[in-house]
């Protein structure tokens, strides 16, 4: 369960050498069951330049703002991976208040049990290998990505319109026992597994590194909201206000202030399993600044009369 969570951190922690980001996807559902599909992605880039005793460092605003847009072809195919009648609704460069530039996208849906989410969402902005392989829809190696590595607090988030209520499933507790069940892999021959020849070794960790991550993530953050037509009035949902539920919402800066809790969330699964494990998870999230995680396996809203 614990790499249902840190799939996000990771993705964060990776874009330390492309600089700071902030990315958001609100699902908007209307009463007849319509909506859209609302991603927001932007990036504070840094390329930071280093000479004797000074550095120099360039924005993103110095950059073009239509920079990064994700190409047609991507798009549609993601409006495929989400769902039969899922379209594209508009695309268009952005700017965000604290003036990073980035862009935003909007899905359209008639029917939301249609609507099936993807981590693609979260990786629009993003160019990798796997990034280009996901949007063509063929997998990823295999020989590079293990069955953990799939997990994820968006892949396979589904709705359900009942009359006046919303239900939002996920099928974690599937997701896991097919990993289990899955053959371990026969294991190879790596010429790089013997012990080098020279045995220094190169660290960039202490705290001056560590005050650099900081001030490079402090305000990194992503996030997946629902939001109500017309308002929710009851839900089981564990962080909610008048209109909107928070399936997740991560944010850096304070994580990094809190390495203990967060190493200790990483290692639950080594102890424990099941409906234990989820419920440790999420008690200690919850003590956690900065980490809004609900793993309700059914989050059930009613929109407001």
């Amino acid at each position: 369960m614990n790499k249902l969570f840190f799939g996000g951190l990771v993705c964060l922690a990776t874009l330390l050498l492309v600089g700071c980001i902030e990315e958001s996807v609100v699902v908007k559902v209307n009463r007849d069951g319509s909506g859209v599909v609302h991603v927001r992605s932007y990036h504070q880039k840094a390329n930071l330049g280093f000479s004797i005793g000074s550095s120099k460092q360039e924005t993103s605003q110095e950059k073009d703002p239509n920079e990064g847009l994700p190409t047609e072809e991507k798009l549609q195919a993601l409006a495929e991976r989400l769902g039969t009648g899922v379209r594209v609704e508009s695309v268009a460069a952005a700017t965000n208040p604290q003036g990073w530039n980035g862009f935003e996208v909007v899905f359209a849906f008639d029917d939301v049990n249609e609507l099936v989410l993807s981590d693609q969402l979260f990786t629009l902005g993003h160019k990798s290998k796997k990034d280009a392989e996901d949007a063509e829809g063929t997998e990823p190696n295999s020989s590079k990505t293990g069955p953990h590595e799939k997990f994820s607090l968006v892949e396979g988030t589904r709705f359900q319109l009942q009359g006046d209520r919303l239900l939002i499933s996920r099928d974690s507790d599937h997701q896991l026992q097919a990993n289990a069940n899955q053959q371990p892999r026969e294991a190879t021959k790596d010429p790089f597994a013997e012990a080098p020849k020279s045995p220094g070794v190169v660290s960039i960790t202490g705290p001056q590194m560590e005050k650099f991550m900081s001030q490079v993530l402090k305000d990194a953050r992503m996030g997946l909201f629902v939001e109500l037509e017309s308002g929710i009035g009851e839900t089981n949902a564990r962080y909610h206000n008048e209109d909107q539920v928070t399936l997740f919402k991560i944010e850096i800066g304070p994580l990094l202030e809190q390495k203990p809790l967060v190493d200790k969330l990483s290692r639950l699964s080594h102890r424990y399993h099941g409906p234990e494990l989820r419920s440790e998870t999420q008690k200690l999230a919850d003590q956690i600044k900065g980490l809004d995680i609900d793993i309700e396996d059914q989050i059930s809203i009613q929109f407001a009369n």
